[in-house]
Formats: structure tokens, sequence, C-alpha cells
């Protein structure tokens, strides 16, 4: 994953003021003309060498459907499945920048349907941070969200804190009449230095046979899932999901999952296999594991750009 810095010649970072020198006024004056913002784009494309640089940065990003068990007495299972823990001493520059975990079915009983009760995501926070050892002290909890079953963390290493902007949290829920929480998904958005980035934790529609359903759900949550926009935290060599109309700033316009340089969808998506278990267990016996590849629901809707079309 890379991050990019708006930069002058000197190497300092700077804002981009208007050309009056007054940005919140010109905002204010800006009105849409899609011709003439698609040349801009394209020309900033052609030229972004100029003023961008770019540097890698690490990411962990960990899902988990625990089907409303409490966390593992053992806190060794969860050590391993987080994988960035090391055995001995910790070396800062050698943990992820950015650590994202996704859940689903944290809470599966009746009441959390009615009564939103953070009692499961506070038992899980607590086990996971337990599970870090001493790669704890170096990581901050920046945001978390949780919607019934489904929840999400995110941690910066401490170095990078100052460096990360404009956190915001977003839910929905699109499982029973297209709006409980039973399946949906949580969101959080960032900006890591100039660059802006969107974790996505969902969980789809389960049965086997119901792609179109998950294909729906993808784009329902794609458009109901919007934060607070403003001109100085958009992507700018990412066309805009919204036009600004007359008499509107970027600052009215709320920002979509696909307003960001990077989006990471994750979580229990549901998505299988299109074959019998039992053709299936033929093809394993023969070996053929490669061939299964071509039947994965994922990978099929996406090469026809059904939905997670990037």
């Amino acid at each position: 994953m890379e991050h990019s810095t708006n930069s002058s010649g000197s190497g300092q970072e700077e804002t981009v003021a208007s050309p009056t020198g007054h940005s919140e006024e010109f905002a204010q004056q800006r009105v849409s003309n899609p011709t003439k913002e698609a040349w801009v784009l394209d020309s900033l494309k052609k030229r972004h060498t100029e003023f961008l640089h770019k540097q890698q940065i690490r990411a962990f990003v960990g899902t988990w459907n625990v089907n409303g068990k409490a966390p593992p007495a053992d806190l060794g299972q969860l050590t391993a499945w987080l994988g960035f823990v090391p055995d001995n001493e910790v070396e800062l520059e050698k943990l992820p920048e950015l650590v994202v975990l996704g859940f689903q079915e944290l809470d599966v009983r009746a009441e959390a349907f009615v009564y939103n009760n953070s009692v499961k995501d506070m038992e899980w926070t607590e086990a996971v941070e337990r599970s870090m050892g001493g790669a704890k002290q170096k990581l901050v909890k920046v945001a978390s969200k949780q919607l019934i079953g489904m929840f999400i963390m995110v941690y910066v290493r401490t170095d990078m804190v100052d460096v990360v902007t404009d956190v915001q949290m977003a839910s929905v829920g699109c499982g029973i009449m297209g709006m409980v929480g039973n399946k949906g998904a949580v969101a959080v958005r960032l900006t890591f230095r100039d660059t802006p980035m969107c974790f996505v934790c969902a969980h789809l529609a389960h049965d086997g046979a119901q792609v179109e359903r998950r294909n729906a759900q993808f784009h329902d949550l794609s458009r109901r899932l919007t934060f607070a926009g403003s001109a100085a935290d958009a992507d700018p060599l990412t066309p805009s999901a919204d036009v600004v109309g007359s008499g509107a700033t970027e600052a009215d316009r709320m920002h979509s999952v696909f307003d960001h340089s990077y989006v990471v969808w994750f979580g229990d998506l549901n998505y299988r296999l299109a074959i019998d278990t039992g053709d299936m267990d033929e093809i394993l016996a023969r070996g053929e594991h490669r061939s299964l590849l071509g039947l994965d629901q994922l990978q099929i809707v996406r090469m026809n750009k059904q939905a997670f079309a990037g």
C-alpha cells in the first residue's frame, strides 16, 4: 500500500490556495463543469510525479466470523491470527503502520436486534489487545464501530499517529427488510498523510444460491456508506461520486466509499464455490485444486464487473 504526500520543489508540505487567495470564497462560488473537471483530472494524472511523493506502508487487515462465541481462553490463538506479533522484543519499525480488524456475528442473540449492547465488543477488544503483548504499547486505537454482530477496529503505530487525520466511522444495515443490521457493513475512513483510505468490514447474504443478492448488497452498501466531505481530504486524482451543484461547496458533499485512493473490502462476504459438494470432493481427490479457482463466485462476479470491480 502506498501513500502520497503533496509537496513543493523544496520537499516541504504545502497547501494550495485558490487563485484569489480566498479559498473559502472560491469554493463557495464553484459550480459543476464536468468537461473542465475531467480535463483537470486527466492533466493531474499525467503530471502527478511532479507533486506527489510515494512511499510504501504496511497494513495488516484481519477478519473473523466468531459465530457468537466468546474470545478463546488461549490467547495464543488470537496472537497466531494477528500474525504480526513478535515472539520476543518488539521493534517499532517492524510493526505494520496500520492494523485493521473486523469481526462478524459478534452478537447473535435476539436481543441484539432490539438494542445496542457494547459488552461483546469490549470483551473482544480486551482479548485482542492482551494477545498483542508488547506490541500493544506501540499501537494506538483510533477508531472502532459496531453494528449488532459486525465490529471494526483500527490501530495506528505510535510514530504515525500525527500523520493520520480525518478519522470517521459509518455503518449501514442491509439484512432483514433491507435495513436491519444482521447483514451490512461497518466502515472507517482516514487520511494517512495526504492519502485518503477506506476500510469496509461487511457481512453479506449467506446462502450459496444468493449470488445476485450479495452483488446487490455490495452496490447498496457502496451507495449508502457515506462520510462528511471536505475539499482538503478529497483525493485530487479520484473522480467525485457526486456532482457539486450551483452554490454548493465541497464541504457540503458527502464522500462515498470510492472517494478514496485505497478501498479495502473484507469480512464474511459469503461467496462460495459454484459446485456441489460431491463434485468438489472428486476434484480434490484428483488433486485438481487449481480448477476450483474458476468456480469461485467472487472471482466470477469481479471478472464480469457485477460487483467488487476495481
